[in-house]
């Protein structure tokens, strides 16, 4: 099978070789890699999951999984969670009216197991600042390891059925 193959003559032709095919089969170990990580599903009480979706992010390549939340008084929260290089966590709450007991109360839930997951410190201001002046969450949340990133927003769309979003975006790890 390899019976043309010259054989080297020397010692930097040798290393040649073992550096071509240690490269060679790394990209086989890259092209391998799988996520082991575990993407966060939390319950979120009084609500009804309509749809879930999971799939890949087309430019980063990691795991998505996004959660429709609805609730009886119509309001709906989107958690998406992209994992495994990074964990970027994003919620989306809509509704006719924001309340500030309704975000706390619905969002606590998925707050708290990000929380937990990632051994995050959480300011008690950070539930009313995030609902009155959602740009200002500058060391609100807090990581001991890991690079963290935390933004929100307050939108209002006209002519929508739920014409109110409170936005709340938790990247950890990776670059931002």
């Amino acid at each position: 099978m390899f019976k043309n193959v010259p054989k080297p003559t020397s010692l930097s032709e040798i290393n040649m070789r073992h550096f071509l095919i240690t490269i060679f089969l790394s990209t086989f170990s890259f092209y391998s890699y799988s996520c082991d990580k575990s993407p966060i599903m939390p319950l979120v009480e009084r609500s009804s999951v309509s749809y879930v979706f999971e799939g890949i992010d087309t430019e980063s390549g990691e795991n998505i999984l996004r959660y429709y939340y609805i609730f009886s008084d119509g309001d709906q929260l989107i958690f998406e969670n992209q994992y495994c290089l990074m964990n970027n966590y994003d919620i989306h709450y809509s509704s006719s009216s924001l309340s500030f007991n309704k975000v706390k109360s619905r969002t606590n839930t998925i707050i708290n197991e990000i929380k937990n997951k990632h051994n995050l410190v959480i300011n008690t201001d950070f539930f009313p600042t995030w609902f009155k002046n959602s740009n200002e969450l500058d060391g609100m949340i807090e990581a001991q390891f890991d690079t963290l990133e935390v933004q929100g927003t307050q939108e209002r769309y006209e002519n929508a059925i739920l014409d109110e979003t409170i936005n709340l975006y938790i990247g950890i790890g990776g670059q931002h």
